[in-house]
């Protein structure tokens, strides 16, 4: 009889801890689910309509006060348009009624959230104590922006402004979360001519532009190219930054598709080369330089912008890309 009773309080136990683990999420009187950024309801009965793959559409009457749940926000050409459930999309009006879900409570869904600008009608600024700026437009990866929760569950930063401080809070409709995947591997070496992103989507814009002074990225990087492993992906792509980045290098974390690149632990060896000419290298990882005679045989590993990555006597160099050669 005892050991009827104690399966049976256990069986209880393992209910409750069930049902604790995947207890459901409420916020303003509902339930929410993953994706979702708020919810929505109508001033009067409209018709809504969302396009289907065929290019037909397909319209829903609702009434006035029906609630329906937002999962993604648009907003561009000065208008704001909400994504509802089953793919109706509607523009903000009069008649509509929306109510964000705080950004807190929206990454409670996420075990390692991304954090990505959604805002197309401005792009967010950050000016740094040194009088640099970074520069986030449409999804763009807000992580490294070093913007924190504060007590009352807002996203925000506090910049120096001359003699004061001045805090940026994000408004949560203009910030979209997404799950961002550990990623084992130092290097991502690139396979094929391949665009730089500075957001995690194709859709997002392919940005060559100077965001910090003097700092400047081309188009494409070509094969060969080695890069920085961030440690994560996102979607399709590779979170990167430049390979062996070192204080003033440092730029806004980069994106590569994955379909172009390979993630290796270190770099490959591609043969030796040779210094062409009287050369100066720097060590990778300390920015030591020295000397290289002309004729000097290195192990080739790849590109890291204007440099080739080279290995000469145990230790890893940067040294001017067309200072080497094959033979």
């Amino acid at each position: 009889m005892l050991k009827k009773w104690l399966i049976a309080c256990f069986l209880l136990f393992l209910i409750g801890w069930h049902s604790d683990a995947e207890a459901a999420v409420r916020w303003d009187g509902a339930e929410i689910v993953k994706g979702q950024t708020g919810k929505i309801t109508f001033s009067k009965d409209v018709k809504v309509y969302k396009k289907n793959a065929n290019g037909q559409f397909d319209s829903l009457v609702v009434k006035k006060g029906q609630y329906f749940r937002v999962y993604n926000i648009e907003k561009y050409n000065n208008q704001t348009y909400y994504w509802m459930s089953s793919g109706y999309r509607v523009q903000a009006t009069n008649l509509t009624q929306f109510k964000a879900i705080p950004l807190e409570i929206r990454r409670q869904f996420y075990n390692n959230p991304a954090y990505l600008w959604n805002n197309q009608n401005k792009v967010l600024q950050i000016s740094l104590d040194s009088g640099e700026k970074f520069a986030y437009s449409h999804y763009s990866y807000l992580n490294d922006a070093g913007f924190t929760f504060n007590d009352e569950g807002q996203f925000e930063r506090i910049i120096n402004d001359g003699n004061k401080d001045v805090k940026i809070t994000l408004d949560p409709t203009d910030v979209y979360i997404t799950e961002q995947v550990p990623v084992v591997g130092e290097v991502i070496e690139v396979k094929q001519n391949t665009p730089i992103y500075w957001q995690p989507y194709s859709l997002g814009t392919t940005r060559p532009l100077n965001l910090q002074l003097g700092y400047h990225y081309t188009k494409q990087f070509p094969q060969h190219t080695l890069l920085q492993s961030a440690g994560m992906k996102i979607g399709d792509y590779y979170a990167v930054y430049l390979y062996k980045f070192r204080e003033g290098k440092y730029l806004q974390t980069l994106f590569v598709k994955a379909s172009d690149v390979e993630v290796k632990s270190s770099p490959t060896a591609k043969g030796t080369w040779y210094v062409q000419d009287v050369a100066v290298g720097e060590l990778t990882h300390s920015g030591i330089k020295s000397i290289f005679d002309k004729g000097t045989a290195v192990t080739y590993y790849g590109i890291s912008e204007d440099n080739a990555v080279i290995g000469y006597e145990g230790e890893e160099w940067f040294i001017p890309h067309d200072q080497v050669a094959p033979q």
